[in-house]
């Protein structure tokens, strides 16, 4: 039973797409676009990759400075266990309130490390949406074009079951950004980068409903 997106699965759908638009609209843009949300797709596993596993250089820094601030820390344990000063209160609670503030320090420095990785990771994540989002637009771009009206009587050159293709294709591949688009933050819980994936289906849906309200009219037309 699926759980998750496949990455290599998106790349066989978009695959088989694109040769589908390329035999029925060669040289058009519509096979442009086709062509170039393949290569989307196809790099989509390595981005996802690359948002999703640790970013070792900032580890090493959180590991080097937890070490550092640890190390003194650890060397004067063992004089405090034997000073005769520590048994006096107002020693011990100056030496609590060091080592208290000594821990949050250290905290506070590890909270800013962890942040950072994510901070990096979700500049990843929504550059890769933002592509997405730019694509979307592009294919909106070419259903503007297409007035089913105005097609029928040839200033397109498309037949009505041409045209009745175009759209489906086009909300196929509307389809296809918004399921790229889950797939670069799927293990990448993020609220920022979760919320951007969400705006790309809600805009992709919007627009999916743009080309079918076409659909709509080229049947009603075709029926006349």
């Amino acid at each position: 039973m699926f759980k998750s997106l496949d990455a290599n699965e998106i790349v066989h759908t978009a695959a088989e797409l694109a040769r589908r638009i390329d035999e029925r609209f060669p040289k058009r843009g519509i096979s442009r676009v086709a062509a170039s949300l393949l290569r989307v797709a196809e790099d989509a596993a390595e981005r996802t990759r690359l948002i999703k596993e640790a970013h070792i250089p900032i580890r090493i820094v959180m590991a080097l400075t937890v070490i550092l601030i640890l190390a003194p820390l650890l060397g004067v344990l063992p004089m405090l266990r034997i000073s005769p000063n520590i048994l006096g209160a107002t020693e011990f609670i100056q030496t609590f309130e060091s080592l208290l503030g000594t821990v949050f320090f250290l905290g506070a420095i590890i909270t800013f490390l962890v942040s950072l990785e994510i901070r990096f990771k979700r500049s990843r994540a929504l550059e890769a949406i933002h592509e997405m989002r730019a694509m979307a637009h592009i294919i909106d771009m070419h259903q503007l074009t297409k007035d089913p009206e105005r097609v029928l009587v040839g200033e397109n050159k498309l037949t009505a079951f041409e045209l009745s293709r175009y759209f489906d294709y086009l909300t196929d591949m509307l389809a296809l950004i918004a399921k790229i688009s889950a797939l670069y933050v799927q293990e990448f819980h993020d609220p920022v980068a979760l919320a951007a994936a969400d705006q790309i289906e809600d805009l992709t849906t919007q627009l999916s409903q743009k080309v079918f309200q076409k659909t709509m009219v080229l049947e009603r037309l075709t029926r006349a």
